[in-house]
């Protein structure tokens, strides 16, 4: 792809026609998000790293001028804040922890409150009393959706939320079922056949019938 302002990673501003390995990356990566002009990196560890375009601040690097990185770059400010998902917007980046915690860099529409550029990640404290589990947006806004006080992990984007009952979940439910039977006996006997006359009897019986299933 095109290489300007070091958006692929490989130390400088060339084009490559072919796939060429990024370098300087020894762990296991989980994870890659990309805006137009740069990269975000999340290792299995949790740990981060930015390259590409540093406009708005988006490398998180503390860099709040346009200063291009062509390599990967670890952002120190994540250091023991265990990462689980990456989200890149045109001016502005969210990470969220292992503890659905959310942190932001990037352009001033960032939900921090300071209503500036912000460089290097802080996190959110408008939300520390929420559990985040995911983060959509654009370039001027930004939102998250946030689980119950259950959740315990925050989910990638396009999942559902936790507690929702999803096709081939468990789920119980109950279905009652009533029948009713009624039973005539025949028509009572002529007089003339009979001296005595038949009394007509009719009995009812009802059966419930409770059934639970699981789906």
């Amino acid at each position: 792809g095109e290489g300007e302002g070091g958006r692929l990673g490989h130390g400088g501003d060339k084009d490559e026609l072919l796939t060429t390995k990024v370098e300087g990356i020894s762990e296991s990566i989980v994870q890659i998000s990309c805006s137009l002009s740069y990269c975000l990196l999340l290792t299995e560890n949790g740990e981060v790293y930015s390259w590409g375009n540093g406009e708005e601040g988006c490398l998180g690097l503390g860099l709040t001028k346009m200063d291009p990185q062509s390599s990967p770059q670890k952002i120190e400010m994540l250091e023991g804040i265990k990462i689980s998902y990456l989200y890149t917007f045109p001016s502005s980046c969210f990470a969220l922890s292992k503890k659905c915690e959310l942190y932001a860099w990037g352009s001033p529409h960032l939900g921090a409150g300071t209503g500036r550029l912000i460089a290097s990640p802080v996190k959110l404290s408008s939300l520390q009393h929420v559990k985040v589990i995911g983060v959509g947006g654009g370039e001027w806004q930004a939102f998250v959706i946030v689980g119950p006080p259950s959740s315990s992990a925050p989910l990638a984007p396009g999942l559902a939320e936790p507690w929702a009952v999803l096709p081939g979940s468990s789920s119980s439910h109950t279905t009652t079922t009533t029948t009713t039977t009624t039973t005539k006996s025949s028509p009572p006997s002529s007089p003339s056949l009979s001296s005595s006359s038949s009394t007509t009897t009719s009995s009812s019986s009802t059966s419930t019938t409770t059934t639970t299933s699981s789906s």
